[in-house]
């Protein structure tokens, strides 16, 4: 994948995300910066794995789950939950 699709990718998802946030609601703004800051410290400890060359799964972006399978196309790393979910072979 190269770092245009990537870019493009989250230049489309970010405006999204920010709508989903502006809802006025206490409790479930609460609710969001607690999910936020727990995908963002699996963000965080997937990237630092991966750049310490310790396997990630390909299967999902948050799945902190040593990778012990392939995906379904036998070509990346998943964990036995995310062989059919490969985000790799979808791109």
């Amino acid at each position: 994948m190269s770092s245009n699709e990537l870019l493009n990718y989250y230049e489309s998802v970010v405006p999204l995300d920010s709508q989903i946030l502006e809802v006025d609601n206490p409790v479930l703004r609460e609710y969001m910066s607690e999910l936020r800051g727990a995908l963002e410290d699996r963000a965080i400890l997937r990237m630092l794995r991966f750049q310490a060359g310790i396997p990630i799964c390909c299967g999902d972006g948050h799945c902190i789950t040593q990778p012990s399978a392939r995906c379904m196309k036998g070509e990346h790393q998943t964990c036995p939950e995310h062989v059919e979910t490969c985000y790799l072979c979808h791109l």
